[in-house]
């Protein structure tokens, strides 16, 4: 999954996991921010605003696709100029889709 020159690439794979649109254009829009590591930093309203969902609907869309384990997303801080610590953004770990067992149909159920 990388990006060059404006373009990213997804495995054809993530088809089988069933997403419904809104997961589908969260999870592209997530793709489409990582670097080499596999790893964005977006927030909830940028990722909203990014795909045209209320913010509270990418906050729901992301925990959806934690239960799918196609990604993982980390707390993280910073220190602001007072020397204050402060929530950042979201760390957000795209998975490896290969190394994802399918799942039930219980666990493919739509969230969003």
């Amino acid at each position: 999954m990388t990006s060059r020159g404006g373009y990213y690439r997804m495995p054809h794979r993530i088809f089988q996991f069933r997403l419904t649109p809104v997961q589908f254009t969260v999870y592209s829009y997530l793709v489409s921010c990582t670097g080499q590591k596999e790893v964005c930093w977006p927030s909830y309203q940028t990722i909203a605003n990014a795909c045209c969902i209320s913010r509270n609907t990418a906050i729901r869309t992301i925990e959806a696709l934690q239960r799918k384990r196609l990604i993982e997303k980390s707390r993280t801080t910073s220190r602001n100029i007072h020397g204050r610590v402060r929530t950042s953004s979201n760390e957000h770990q795209i998975n490896d889709l290969s190394a994802i067992e399918y799942w039930s149909t219980e666990d493919t159920k739509a969230v969003i």
